[in-house]
Order: C-alpha cells, then sequence, then structure tokens
C-alpha cells in the first residue's frame, strides 16, 4: 500500500509513513508549504481496494480513517494521522509604535506573527478579560495572513467578537502548534452604536429587523425613534442582540419617503441618544 499527497507544488509528492502494526497512516507536512487540504492518491496490491471515495483531508482533521479490502476479502481499517510541523517557537505582537492596543466589539485589529505561513488552517484566537475572566474566542475561519513587511513579516485581521464587553484583554494566538501571548493587552473600548445605512422601506403593522454596522454594535437598545416631519414615532422593539434589532411598525406611521432618515436609539450601555442618520426612511400601507 502507498499514500501520498499530490497537491504539493511543483510536481513534489509527500508520502505518508504506514504502520501496519498500529494500522496508521502519518503524513508530515512541512509548514512553508502553506497548504490546508491534502489531497491524498491511494495505490494498493492487486486485487485489493479501497472503501469509499478518496476526498482531500483538512490538514486539521482527526478522524478520517480508510479501510482497505485485500484479495482474499479481509478488511484493514488505517487511521489518518496529520501532523503539520511548525517553527520551534511563535512570536505575536500588536503594533510597537502604540503603547495601547485598542479595540472595538465587531470590529478587527491588526496581529503581527513569525507565522512563515500563509495557511490559517490551525489558527486559533482567544481574548480573556483580565478583571471578569470572561474568555472569547473570535471566528477566524475567514482570516487571511498576509506580508506585514515589519519585524514580524506577517500579519493578519483578528475579529473582535460583538459580544466581547469593555476592558482589558490578554491575547493568546495558537499556530502551527504553538501558542503565544502578545505583549501588551487589547483594550476594548465601546463607542456610539450605528445603524446600517441606505434605504429603508418598512411596511406599516409589520417586523422589520435593523442592523449594526460593520465594525459597530448596539449596546443593549432600549427604544428607537423615527422623526418624520418633525414628529417622534416609537417603533416598538421585539427583540434585540449587539447586531441586529427587530421593531413592529405602527399603524398610523405617515406614510411616503423621508430623506434624510433620521431615527434617535437609546441604549443602556451608552450614555447618550444616538442620532442614526440613513438614506431614506420609505413608508408603506
Amino acid at each position: 500500500m502507498e499514500y501520498k499527497v499530490t497537491n504539493i507544488a511543483d510536481e513534489a509528492f509527500i508520502y505518508g509513513s504506514i504502520d501496519n502494526d498500529a494500522n496508521t497512516i502519518t503524513v508530515y507536512i512541512p509548514y512553508y508549504l502553506s497548504i490546508d487540504v491534502i489531497d491524498p492518491e491511494i495505490t494498493v496490491a492487486d486485487g485489493a481496494e479501497v472503501e469509499g471515495e478518496i476526498l482531500p483531508v483538512s490538514v486539521k482533521e482527526t478522524g478520517q480513517t480508510y479501510t482497505v479490502t485485500g484479495s482474499d476479502g479481509t478488511k484493514r481499517t488505517y487511521t489518518l494521522e496529520i501532523v503539520v510541523q511548525g517553527p520551534p517557537s511563535l512570536s505575536v505582537e500588536f503594533l510597537r509604535t502604540t503603547d495601547i492596543a485598542n479595540g472595538y466589539p465587531n470590529a478587527t485589529i491588526t496581529v503581527y506573527g513569525d507565522f512563515y505561513s500563509y495557511s490559517a488552517e490551525t489558527l486559533t484566537a482567544k481574548l480573556t478579560n483580565q478583571e471578569t475572566g470572561e474568555v472569547f474566542e473570535p471566528d477566524v475561519t475567514n482570516v487571511e495572513i498576509k506580508n506585514a513587511y515589519n519585524y514580524l513579516g506577517y500579519s493578519f485581521r483578528l475579529p473582535i467578537p460583538a459580544e466581547a464587553t469593555a476592558g482589558n484583554y490578554d491575547v493568546e494566538i495558537g499556530f502551527l502548534g504553538n501558542t503565544a501571548k502578545t505583549e501588551k493587552p487589547l483594550t476594548v473600548r465601546y463607542r456610539a452604536p450605528q445603524l446600517t445605512t441606505g434605504l429603508i422601506r418598512v411596511k406599516r403593522g409589520e417586523d422589520y429587523v435593523f442592523n449594526s454596522q460593520n465594525n459597530y454594535v448596539f449596546l443593549g437598545l432600549t427604544k428607537l425613534t423615527v422623526e418624520i416631519g418633525g414628529v417622534a414615532y416609537d417603533l416598538p422593539i421585539q427583540s434585540s442582540d449587539r447586531t441586529t434589532a427587530t421593531v413592529k411598525i405602527p399603524e398610523d406611521l405617515p406614510l411616503g419617503e423621508n430623506r434624510p432618515g433620521i431615527l434617535y436609539g437609546t441604549y443602556s450601555d451608552w450614555p447618550d441618544v444616538v442620532t442614526h442618520r440613513v438614506s431614506s426612511f420609505t413608508v408603506e400601507e
């Protein structure tokens, strides 16, 4: 039996190490190849066959198995073990030119590191609030690692979860089997909430969902009103979280288009009433 990885640059291959006593196939992937998945090719003896379709496998997959049926009908199941070989250590940091790294919920902040690879498949992140102990694990599924052209060479934009509360956070990054913490903490701050701008079209008696702008959150929305003809009309809140708010459109709201649309929001975690301006606010029957 032969197991080889075919999606390597320059028509090269990586061969798996097969242990017929432990029934394992071990594949070692050098970090500098920057691959997220392996595309395997399996060759077995004449008369034998591999059950099922041989598909690409994520380098962080831990449950992949292959069952081989021999020419005499006997079966053997192999467990695939993928070992991504990383550099011996990891360093991560925010910009050295700033004493404090500031960030906002539902926004991102740049993290620099000596990753030596563009594959973010093994990337993890953890934010721990120094005062409360709250832990947030940002979704880094779609993060891209790029050249940074600075002292650590690589960077990525770390998402700050919308649910993150204000405070100072220890930031721990995991990559290719190594973990490191930034020297300075991340200070998460609140700023005035903002609605998504654009053309808003609502219907009397129906629910409408408002969204927060990217890089902003709703900080405990308690009241939302719309100004039409100089008069403020309440939009009863049905439900809300940090990125969406569902309101009921009153039956008596004046019909027509208002340019610009002006809404006022009151938030439990923000001291001032916030004026939200949108391109237009149109009420329909």
